[in-house]
């Protein structure tokens, strides 16, 4: 039988053959051939030759290697992270599923017959002699596939409905426009009330949600007497008269609207006017604007820690009794309800159950279409993915049991995350969120800092318990591999690059984000220090 030596004597007496991928056509079979071949070289100072299967010589050890991912091999069976490495008349075939299985292979290959454990950190030991068994044989069968995601049935699903990437700043921009795009709060001026209602019909918008400063003779005049600038509304006789009527300071655009409504009505009997209530139009009007008015509802300043129909809550509570109003004045009602922190990604924004009561509510006041904001891209580090699935199972029941919804979410998390990490995973969520959500309010606009404070209330110092106790979560279900970082080998870079893809590893960065932020950066050093204990 044949003996297989990779480096015989210093002589290199081997070549490394890809099924796909050479130097002009990289592939991971190139990158792990690459790795490899500077294992060898850094042991034995021999350069070990990566070659297409038409350029093999005779006489030499093949080191075979293929991944599913490359398409090299039809006849491959290997699915997700398996991978196989069987050694037997002079060659050597590595074979795997995808990327992170061929990487692992490469490194338990590696390890098995040149000694070298990269996640160990430095250098393979020198040695002028790199032999294989003449015959092995092992295989992995793969990470364990995660559990499905649960179906739901719809029962009582809104009639509109959409998560994630709502599109919500075209939905809420500014259409009142004149001249060159500039908003005139007069809507009573002769030709620009006509042409406004003109706009509005052919567009079936007009919405608007801008300040600005009041032109129209009046106002100027009033300036000019008075030193004051008019802003939001024009202040002239008929616009005063207006928000009288309507018992608001937007009154004069509530006519207009109901006015516009009438015409789109005649035109398009089946056709929805939309309109905006938000900044300057969240507040409603006393009349009722038209079966045909679409009111697209929002309020970025809402609390996150407190339902909508939370009457403890003053901010929450105000908008919910708008909405209700609202529900009465228009024959269609959506809302876009900001489910994550804009301002801080990815830190951890603890809301997870806030969503299912606020869903449950636009449910029970008969909302027609709920839009549930968060930027996927921005947010992938916090949980995207579980968001992103409980958010469209929301959709579908809006009713959802807080039970049941729990039970969706530690699904999501096993899916997403497998069986070991998942229930660590909730208990982080469930303990960030018990300590931020005690009593007080957080928005789509606070700190991690304010959502959940590392200082001592009496400004004594850091309070690091809930720091201690995430860090340990965080580490028993992924820990941080310190001699891989810093080993500067082909190899070890590109198991970290696959540590740090995994998804466990991916979402841990939102603890990270939150913990620089509660820590004022001269403490940082000694804090970490302090978490690290023991």
């Amino acid at each position: 039988m044949k003996k297989n030596y990779l480096v015989k004597d210093k002589t290199a007496v081997s070549e490394i053959i890809c099924v796909t991928g050479v130097e002009r056509d990289p592939s991971n079979a190139f990158e792990a051939a690459t790795a490899l071949a500077e294992v060898i070289k850094t042991a034995t100072e021999c350069d070990i030759e990566i070659k297409s299967p038409d350029a093999r010589k005779d006489g030499m050890t093949e080191i075979f290697i293929a991944v599913a991912g490359d398409g090299a091999d039809p006849s491959m069976t290997l699915k997700g992270d398996a991978f196989s490495i069987v050694i037997s008349d002079g060659k050597a075939e590595i074979k795997a599923g995808n990327s992170r299985g061929l990487w692992n292979a490469m490194a338990y290959f590696i390890s098995s017959f040149i000694g070298y454990d990269a996640r160990g950190g430095g250098e393979p030991e020198k040695t002028e002699t790199i032999s294989l068994p003449e015959k092995f044989e092992y295989s992995f069968e793969g990470t364990p596939a995660a559990v499905p995601l649960m179906n739901v049935e719809p029962e009582g699903a809104f009639p509109f409905a959409v998560c994630g990437d709502t599109y919500y700043e075209q939905l809420l921009r500014h259409t009142a426009y004149l001249y060159n795009e500039n908003p005139i709060p007069c809507l009573n001026s002769g030709d620009y009330h006509e042409s406004m209602i003109r706009q509005a019909v052919a567009e079936q918008r007009l919405i608007w949600n801008s300040t600005g400063e009041c032109r129209c003779e009046y106002c100027h005049h009033h300036e000019d007497e008075t030193g004051e600038k008019t802003y939001v509304f024009c202040k002239c006789p008929e616009c005063t008269a207006a928000a009288e009527r309507e018992g608001t300071i937007c009154g004069a655009y509530f006519e207009l609207v109901r006015e516009a409504a009438k015409r789109l009505a005649a035109v398009d009997p089946s056709a929805y006017l939309t309109i905006a209530a938000t900044s300057v139009t969240l507040e409603p009007p006393k009349n009722y604007l038209g079966d045909n008015v679409r009111v697209i509802v929002a309020d970025r300043t809402l609390c996150s820690s407190h339902p909508v129909c939370d009457d403890s809550c003053d901010r929450n509570s105000a908008f919910s009794k708008k909405l209700r109003a609202w529900r009465k004045l228009c024959g269609s009602l959506f809302v876009i309800d900001f489910t994550s922190d804009y301002y801080y990604f990815p830190a951890t924004f603890p809301n997870f159950d806030i969503i299912r009561q606020n869903v449950a509510f636009y449910s029970e006041i008969g909302v027609d279409g709920v839009l549930l904001q968060f930027d996927r891209m921005q947010s992938e580090l916090e949980f995207s993915d579980v968001r992103l699935v409980l958010a469209e199972s929301l959709l579908k029941r809006p009713r959802m049991s807080a039970e049941e919804y729990s039970e969706r979410m530690d699904n999501a998390l096993v899916h997403f995350y497998g069986k070991e990490a998942a229930p660590v995973i909730r208990e982080y969520i469930d303990r960030f969120t018990e300590l931020a959500c005690d009593g007080k309010c957080f928005d789509t606009h606070s700190r991690p800092r304010d959502i959940l404070p590392a200082k001592k209330k009496d400004g004594s110092g850091y309070d690091l318990s809930f720091a201690r106790q995430a860090y340990r979560l965080w580490e028993s279900i992924h820990p941080h591999p310190v001699a891989l970082a810093r080993n500067e080998m082909y190899l070890a870079r590109m198991l970290f690059s696959e540590y740090q893809a995994n998804p466990v590893n991916y979402s841990k960065t939102q603890y990270s984000e939150w913990l620089m932020d509660a820590v004022d950066m001269l403490d940082r050093g000694w804090a970490i220090e302090e978490i690290f204990k023991d």
